[in-house]
């Protein structure tokens, strides 16, 4: 039961996770205001949404049953692991057929302009400028493939770490749906 639900709400979470991407690259890649903030709010809104999924799982279970924290966390987990999966193929067709590198050229151009490279030396701090540029590079010289496979390993660490307080939500003593 636990691993139905969590393929479904993975599903759910995972196309709320693909639009929160789609915004905030679009926000980036063309400089634009609202669709930015929408990705940003949306970001933030993603772990109310998570422990929103989990407690409805326990409201699906019969009356009194208890569900132990070990089977909460896996239904947490994957339902996590499936967002992240459904996640990956939207950046991969992100990256691969319409983006062209032009999200990472624009960060690029807004690091090395000379407001921005002002500012952080003004602030003192121009080596984290410096580490920021070479780590664009970096990610400018990858593949689609790699990208997608950096940001999948990165989505899955965030999860993990969100899997433990949104396993809690899903592990209390369940109540019965009216």
């Amino acid at each position: 039961m636990a691993k139905s639900f969590a393929g479904e709400y993975g599903v759910f979470l995972g196309i709320s996770w693909s639009i929160t991407f789609c915004l905030m690259a679009y926000g980036m890649a063309h400089i634009s205001t609202i669709p930015m903030l929408a990705g940003i709010f949306l970001y933030f809104l993603l772990p109310v949404i998570a422990c929103y999924l989990s407690w409805r799982f326990k409201q699906h279970l019969p009356y009194g049953d208890n569900v132990s924290y070990p089977i909460a966390f896996m239904f947490v987990f994957l339902m996590f692991t499936n967002s992240c999966l459904i996640t990956a193929a939207v950046e991969f067709c992100y990256f691969k057929f319409i983006d062209q590198g032009l999200l990472l050229a624009t960060l690029k151009e807004i690091t090395t302009s000379p407001e921005i490279a002002g500012q952080y030396r003004q602030m003192g701090m121009s080596k984290i400028l410096d580490s920021m540029n070479q780590s664009l590079d970096l990610l400018a010289g990858m593949s689609p493939f790699d990208l997608v496979i950096y940001l999948f390993s990165n989505n899955l660490l965030t999860s993990l770490i969100l899997c433990l307080p949104t396993a809690y939500i899903a592990h209390r003593k369940s109540r019965k749906i009216r």
